[in-house]
């Protein structure tokens, strides 16, 4: 009588059992920053010059720091300018805030990202399986 030997093949269901479950618990458990991009208008004497709506206003409030060319760096409001413009129900405000970078000369434009929010990687999947 021969005997077919099914251990490769149990091996293999295990593995790839116990690999669907690394990624099912990575993908609950695990967060990802969101990042927003700005643009600044460097002024003078490290301060820099923003145009926002009340959102984006909220999260230059809930963030102390930045990063400017894959470097953070701490940055604090120096003024708010509010309800400059109002276009689309959407009220802009003209915010300066202040943080030590001194490359730029006066009008330079500056590229800058905040955290915006975390989001879990199962909604993202989520997401884009919706769109």
């Amino acid at each position: 009588m021969k005997y077919k030997d099914y251990s490769l093949v149990n091996i293999n269901i295990i593995a790839f059992i116990i690999c669907m479950f690394i990624i099912t618990s990575f993908s609950l458990l695990c967060k990802i920053n969101i990042y927003s991009n700005y643009k600044l208008i460097y002024i003078n004497n490290n301060v820099y010059e923003v145009i926002v709506n009340s959102k984006e206003l909220n999260n230059f409030y809930n963030n102390s720091s930045l990063y400017l060319k894959n470097k953070k760096y701490n940055y604090k409001i120096d003024r708010v300018n509010k309800n400059i413009l109002v276009k689309n129900n959407k009220k802009y405000h003209e915010l300066y805030i202040k943080f030590k970078y001194d490359k730029y000369k006066s009008n330079d434009i500056v590229d800058i990202a905040l955290i915006d929010k975390r989001k879990r990687v199962i909604n993202i999947f989520i997401d884009v399986y919706r769109n």
